[in-house]
This record gives C-alpha cells, sequence and structure tokens, in this order.
C-alpha cells in the first residue's frame, strides 16, 4: 500500500470547546509520513465557581519555630560564601538554604484572594462578563444567529458598565 499522501489521525481528548489542533511546521521535529508533530493550543478553562481569582499564600512568621530554624542554619557550612566561585551561583546556593529553611520550619497560612478583574470592576459586571463568556462559547459552537445577538447585547453591556465604573473610579481616586 503507498502511504504517501495520506494523513494520520492524532487524537486529542478534551473538553474545552476552544482547543485548537494543527500540525507543527517547526523545523525541530523531524516530521515524517509516519509521524507529524502536533501543536495543541489549549486556552485555560474558567474556574467552575465563577471565581477569577488567585489565593495568596505567605509565611505566617509569628508561628515559627525560630529555634529549629535557627539549628538548621548553623549546620549549614557557610563556607562557600567566601569562595571565589560565580557570585550567581553563590547567591542562588544562599538563597535555596534560606528558602529549604523556610518551608521547613515556617508555617504558610492563606491570606485571601487577588482578582483578575481590576478593582473598579463590581461584583454583578464579573458575573456578567462570565455570561458573555459562556453565550460566546455557545455561539462559536452553534454559529445560530440569535446566540449571536445575545452575546453582541452582553459585550455591549459589559463595555458599558466597565467605562461608567471606571470613569467614577477616576473621580474617587483623583480626590484622595
Amino acid at each position: 500500500m503507498d502511504w504517501i499522501g495520506l494523513t494520520f489521525l492524532d487524537l486529542v481528548y478534551t473538553n474545552i470547546d476552544d482547543s485548537v489542533c494543527v500540525p507543527s511546521d517547526d523545523l525541530i521535529f523531524d516530521n515524517s509520513i509516519h509521524y507529524s508533530a502536533i501543536i495543541v493550543d489549549i486556552d485555560e478553562p474558567e474556574s467552575s465557581d465563577g471565581n477569577d481569582s488567585l489565593e495568596i499564600v505567605e509565611y505566617d512568621f509569628n508561628k515559627a519555630d525560630y529555634n529549629a530554624l535557627n539549628h538548621y542554619l548553623s549546620t549549614v557550612d557557610w563556607i562557600f560564601c567566601c569562595s571565589s566561585e560565580d557570585i550567581d551561583a553563590i547567591v542562588i546556593k544562599f538563597h535555596d538554604i534560606l528558602l529549604f529553611g523556610f518551608e521547613m520550619f515556617i508555617p504558610k497560612k492563606r491570606k485571601g484572594k487577588v482578582s483578575s478583574y481590576p478593582t473598579w470592576f463590581t461584583k454583578e459586571l464579573i458575573i456578567k462578563i462570565h455570561k458573555k463568556k459562556k453565550i460566546h462559547r455557545k455561539y462559536k459552537v452553534s454559529n445560530n444567529f440569535q446566540d449571536y445577538l445575545s452575546f453582541s447585547d452582553l459585550r455591549s453591556e459589559c463595555i458599558h458598565i466597565s467605562s461608567v465604573l471606571y470613569v467614577e473610579y477616576l473621580k474617587v481616586s483623583t480626590v484622595v
């Protein structure tokens, strides 16, 4: 059987609607008739709870075991700091030793969450933005004109509300 000109099927299983899979034309890959590298572009899925914020974790120095940390640091052979090695390597090693001590003897605490949206965005606007994204995905799958109109209306609403909130934010921040 002549395989030249035939294509092979590479399967990428995902439940993310916005994923894109294309053949790679990068010269680093040795593409052959039996196997061709592919590029898979997958956007990060939205969180299921609709909360696009990151949790901040920081060291709780008030609850640190300073005796154990001091003992650990006293067992380190610090002579490497005086060596004539590359200063960057010395700093990296010093940093690694301190971080290991922090990880071992200083507990972490959750500080809170940082929103990935600008400070002037309200919870209602963020909910509308999530709804707009959901309807846009629905439109991309269905290609239905009614879905597009719903998306377009929500997009206009979001832009309008965002600009009004931004103007209010600027007024408040310039007064202070």
